[in-house]
């Protein structure tokens, strides 16, 4: 993922997913990647991969309703034009959910029926 070069370079010491279930799923991987492991992301795919528990402090902060990203140990991310694979770990799961629905208020319509059923 290029966001964990980015947030190894930069020495980040949290991270923040802002968005739908996509966006935090990406957040919990950079938390994971760009914390004290060595571990690739080829090397995690599957169930209980991850070889620390240690990882960068993350929130989520999720603008859409009905993934649950937020409060789960899974992430999915598409690593090529239509294949997607998925990481489960207690690790990924985030240490604070940000809930404000009023962040939903501005999304199409199609969306709002899209993520909330």
């Amino acid at each position: 993922l290029e966001a964990t070069e980015v947030a190894r370079a930069a020495k980040v010491d949290s991270v923040i997913g802002f968005g739908g279930g996509s966006p935090m799923d990406v957040a919990k991987l950079v938390a994971y990647l760009a914390g004290p492991t060595t571990q690739r992301l080829d090397e995690i795919w599957g169930v209980e991969q991850c070889d620390t528990t240690s990882r960068l402090p993350l929130v989520q902060v999720p603008t859409t309703a009905g993934t649950g990203s937020e409060v789960t140990p899974v992430a999915i991310v598409t690593t090529g034009a239509t294949t997607k694979m998925g990481v489960v770990s207690a690790t990924l799961l985030p240490d604070l959910a940000v809930l404000d629905a009023g962040l939903t208020l501005g999304l199409p319509p199609h969306i709002t029926a899209a993520t909330g059923m």
